[in-house]
């Protein structure tokens, strides 16, 4: 082994937080390529801990909250602020039961929940003073200047970090990692995500996050999704479907989340595909769909393909109700669409939960 990293998923600091099958893909992704690259890795996830004894419909569970004071500009808001996730003491635990690691890799999400990026840091800086640590994820890609000036990280990474992050571990090591390998405009280029680094259940994952896509074709004025990921790209539906069933094999996983920002464009040669495996193949797993799918391209044929392949909580993406907003700010989706893709929805046999 070159070396030993260890990836953090740090606090969540609002007012509300919930499990929508929740999972540090970018963070899992970085740790399936470092351990290809002969990198020893482990995880510790401050927000999604230990699932416990009884679960919710669907295998989630509630995330605790600890109140905590609010920061000046939002005292004025009528709401519980709270740390989501382990307790300060729990992490600090967690950090001392394993050893010092040759570098540390945070991530982060919503911009706004910085301070739970900041605690986390402080508290590894607690326990091992000059450790290297990297911060990356939407918050250090969208906000880089103030991430570096701020947050207390050695470095900090713009954009998809798997070369960035094998680089930089190769770097504090001495490592020779074959970066060559990787090319961000062929997502197959990459292995899995790590999903077995996160805590099981009686021996199992309930559920994973899975990514088919990065990015998105639109260009809507409120999404920074073209920021994240300039170029939109499919993996191949073999290897979602190679990665589905591995999961479900090897780690029991019974529920499966897709994160896409985008999963149905190009649905001929993407989504259908996909979907049309699921069925063939007999995967006896739930799929969800929490990030939102495009309405306008939910057709009569996708809505029955997802019905028959077992998909449950299907959410659409409807940012308001007035159509000239709508169409300003990117004019993805209408109400007629809207209306559209629930009426297909039903004929396929979905209801309201």
């Amino acid at each position: 082994m070159k070396g030993e990293v260890l990836l953090i998923n740090p606090w969540i600091y609002d007012f509300a937080a919930y499990n929508f099958w929740m999972e540090p893909l970018g963070l899992l992704s970085i740790g399936g390529v470092l351990r290809e690259n002969g990198y020893q890795v482990r995880l510790i996830d401050c927000v999604v801990s230990a699932p416990p004894a009884k679960l919710r419909r669907y295998n989630t569970w509630k995330i605790p909250k600890q109140i905590i004071p609010k920061p000046p500009l939002l005292r004025e808001i009528p709401r519980r602020y709270g740390r989501y996730g382990i307790s300060p003491e729990g992490f600090l635990k967690s950090l001392r039961r394993g050893p010092r690691p040759d570098l540390v890799m945070v991530t982060s999400k919503m911009t706004y929940w910085y301070p739970g990026v900041f605690e986390t840091i402080k508290a590894i800086r607690s326990i091992w003073g000059d450790v290297p640590i990297a911060l990356g994820g939407t918050y250090a890609t969208l906000c880089y200047d103030h991430a570096s000036e701020f947050s207390g990280a050695d470095f900090v990474i713009r954009g998809e970090g798997e070369i960035e992050a094998l680089k930089i571990a190769d770097e504090i090591t001495g490592g020779s990692s074959k970066i060559e390998r990787y090319s961000l405009s062929d997502l197959d280029t990459f292995p899995e995500p790590a999903h077995d680094l996160m805590p099981r259940r009686n021996g199992s994952l309930p559920y994973i996050a899975l990514l088919t896509s990065r990015g998105c074709p639109m260009r809507c004025t409120y999404c920074a999704s073209r920021l994240l990921h300039p170029l939109f790209r499919f993996r191949s539906p073999e290897s979602v479907i190679a990665e589905i069933e591995r999961c479900h094999v090897e780690f029991g996983v019974e529920d499966v989340a897709f994160y896409d920002d985008a999963l149905l464009v190009k649905a001929e040669d993407h989504a259908i595909p996909i979907l049309e495996m699921i069925i063939s193949r007999g995967i006896k797993v739930r799929f969800h769909t929490p990030n939102g799918l495009h309405a306008s391209l939910i057709t009569p044929e996708i809505a029955e393909l997802m019905f028959r392949a077992n998909f449950k909580a299907v959410r659409l993406g409807l940012e308001t109700a007035d159509e000239e907003r709508l169409r300003v700010t990117g004019g993805k989706t209408s109400l007629d669409d809207f209306v559209r893709a629930i009426e297909s929805l039903k004929r396929a046999g979905f209801t309201a939960e």
